[in-house]
C-alpha cells in the first residue's frame, strides 16, 4: 500500500514522503496513529504543492541571507563593556553581538570560539547556513 508520511518515521521516511508498506503495517499502525495518510492522487498532488512552496521560501531565506552577509561582510562594530585594565568584568556576548548588528542577524548566527573577556579587536564569523558565511571585525572598548 502506498501512504504519505504525516511525520519523520525511522528507516522508512521523512514528512511528506510517498513510500510502500504492508498493508498490514499501513492500517494497523501508520494509518491508525495517523502518522500517514493513504496516497490518493489528490494527496500526493497536495503534498507535491507544499514541497514546492516550502522549496520556493527556502530559497527565500537564503536569498536573504546572502544579502545580510554582503552588506555586513568586514562591518566593525564597537561594543563597550566595563573592565579593569585589559580584563573585562564578564564577557561580550553573542546576543550583543547580534542586537548591534541588527540587519536580521540572530543570536544563532553568531560564531564564538570562545568567550571575548579582553579589550581589543576580535574577527567573528557570522553564520547563516553551511555555505553563507560573513566575517566582521568587534571592538572591544572599555566603557568609563
Amino acid at each position: 500500500m502506498q501512504v504519505i508520511l504525516k511525520e519523520d518515521i525511522k528507516k522508512l521516511g521523512k514528512t511528506g514522503d510517498v513510500v510502500n508498506v504492508a498493508d498490514g503495517y499501513a492500517r494497523n499502525f501508520l494509518l491508525a496513529q495517523n502518522k500517514a495518510e493513504v496516497a490518493t492522487p489528490e494527496a500526493i498532488e497536495k503534498v507535491k504543492a507544499l514541497k514546492e512552496q516550502q522549496e520556493k521560501e527556502r530559497e527565500e531565506e537564503l536569498s536573504r541571507a546572502r544579502e545580510i552577509a554582503q552588506k555586513i561582510e568586514n562591518k566593525k562594530i564597537v561594543i563597550k563593556s566595563k573592565g579593569e585594565g585589559e580584563k573585562l568584568f564578564g564577557s561580550v556576548a553573542a546576543k550583543e553581538i547580534a542586537e548591534q548588528l541588527g540587519e536580521g542577524v540572530a543570536e544563532e548566527n553568531i560564531v564564538l570560539e570562545k568567550p571575548i573577556k579582553r579589550v581589543g579587536e576580535v574577527e567573528i564569523v557570522v553564520k547563516f547556513s553551511d555555505d553563507i558565511k560573513s566575517k566582521i571585525i568587534l571592538s572591544v572598548e572599555l566603557d568609563k
